[in-house]
């Protein structure tokens, strides 16, 4: 049984879950408007987006959050992320195995 508490947060998205939800419908318009600054960071701002909302689903689920619980651990964990996507680019510096289009 779900205790009062619970299902309060389960309807309550925190702030930052709202932001990241406005970054992913605002980048859609205008990524849909044509905006080229927004097509050429269009995967790092709807990832942006998704992790501030999926963090922000996850504390009103459970009311644990790596932003809101762990705020000292993040930037490295958002550091580790950057820098693996950048080994990735990296490897199809030499390998070719895809390309941007439009780029």
């Amino acid at each position: 049984m779900t205790s009062p508490e619970a299902h309060e947060r389960s309807i309550s998205l925190p702030g930052h879950g709202w932001v990241g939800l406005a970054i992913m419908v605002g980048g859609e318009a205008l990524l849909y408007l044509g905006v080229h600054l927004i097509a050429v960071y269009f995967t790092a701002i709807m990832w942006t987006g998704y992790i501030l909302f999926v963090d922000g689903l996850i504390w009103a689920r459970t009311g644990s959050s790596l932003l809101k619980n762990r705020p000292r651990e993040w930037p490295m964990l958002a550091l580790i992320s950057i820098l693996g996507w950048l080994l990735f680019e990296v490897y199809n510096i030499r390998l070719l195995n895809w390309g941007y289009v439009g780029m």
